[in-house]
């Protein structure tokens, strides 16, 4: 539940979480590590893009209520596509403590990015922002 203050703190917190694991594993060596810094990526930019167009969204208010009115995954997709990302992105840092990639800094990090993720989509679900849920 809580407050629209509390949401938007837990957003701004996660997003630079999400963005600083994205730009941290710019070099991650190896095929492996490659895919898990894609991984990692493509859930900070789903994450991004759903918030982006949220707050689009908002400050174009026509835009808003069309892709409201139109039922537009245009909200909701970005974010729905986050919760499959994030998990691919958890898995990935089991195996970064399994198999040692990286020093311990680096994987508590790379850890929190799943979790970074799913409060994005948990904010955005209590707005009803989350395909299919939506």
């Amino acid at each position: 539940m809580g407050s629209p203050a509390a949401h938007l703190a837990t957003v701004a917190v996660s997003l630079l979480l999400l963005i600083g694991g994205a730009v941290r594993l710019r070099r991650p060596g190896g095929a492996a590590r490659t895919a898990a810094a894609v991984s990692s990526g493509l859930t900070a930019l789903a994450c991004l893009t759903g918030v982006g167009l949220v707050v689009y969204a908002v400050l174009d208010l026509n835009r808003l209520q069309e892709w409201l009115l139109d039922g537009s995954a245009a909200l909701s997709l970005p974010l729905g596509l986050a919760v499959p990302l994030a998990l691919v992105t958890a898995g990935f840092a089991v195996a970064a403590w399994v198999r040692g990639w990286w020093g311990p800094v680096r994987r508590v990090h790379y850890s929190l990015l799943p979790v970074a993720a799913l409060a994005v989509v948990a904010v955005g679900a209590q707005y009803g922002l989350v395909w299919p849920f939506a």
